[in-house]
């Protein structure tokens, strides 16, 4: 499986529900979820509907800080998704979802190769570089 390489990828889509403080630069932002997979040339179309399909129904899901999709524009058919949660419950009850099982159900026919999935449990992130 190709790995994305590429750090500035379209943008598909997003959500954000990450609300800063005035004057403060950190957020609590427990879970993230990073998953990078290549999809195949010819299923490419069934993943963008069924992947799409996710997108308005997640964002409104009450644990749902931020959830995208990106394409590598370098590398064809090469996604990852980026997802924050505001807990380990919120990510499990997203996952039962039927808009998300409908993709999961497919998930694997639909690539090539192994997905990368990895989840992070995370305890602060600072807005910049500082």
């Amino acid at each position: 499986m190709k790995v994305l390489i590429c750090i500035c990828c379209l943008c598909i889509s997003s959500c954000s529900n990450i609300q800063v403080p005035p004057g403060s630069s950190i957020v609590a932002v427990p879970i993230v979820l990073a998953a990078r997979f290549v999809v195949s040339e010819q299923k490419r179309a069934n993943f963008l509907a069924l992947a799409g399909a996710t997108l308005e129904p997640t964002r409104n899901e009450p644990g749902c800080i931020s959830y995208a999709f990106y394409e590598d524009p370098g590398n064809a058919n090469s996604f990852i998704y980026f997802e924050e949660w505001k807990s380990r419950e919120a990510l499990a009850s997203h996952l039962k979802q039927p808009y998300v099982k409908a993709l999961l159900d497919a998930f694997e026919g639909l690539l090539v190769g192994d997905a990368d999935i990895r989840v992070y449990d995370v305890e602060s992130m600072n807005f910049g570089l500082k």
